[in-house]
């Protein structure tokens, strides 16, 4: 009754693709990019901090620049 398959973006063919149900599963984070990434001294703390900030306010994140990204009816009018 129920299809096996659903259709998602392959990122790897940059296509739609139809993906088997039973092989789709949850995302195996690896920290181990993070810790091997080589910046300028203090720019991973500075990153760190900013993601932790954003993760700690209420809002939904929508963007570095506040209000950028919302609809037009965010924008006041002149007349």
């Amino acid at each position: 009754m129920c299809n096996s398959k659903v259709r998602g973006f392959c990122l790897r063919d940059r296509r739609w693709r139809f993906f088997n149900v039973d092989l789709i599963h949850d995302i195996e984070w690896n920290e181990e990019p993070f810790n091997n990434l080589v910046l300028p001294e203090g720019y991973k703390d500075l990153i760190l901090a900013f993601v932790e900030s954003q993760l700690k306010q209420n809002e939904r994140f929508e963007d570095v620049i506040n209000g950028k990204g919302t609809s037009l009816h965010h924008l006041p009018l002149y007349i």
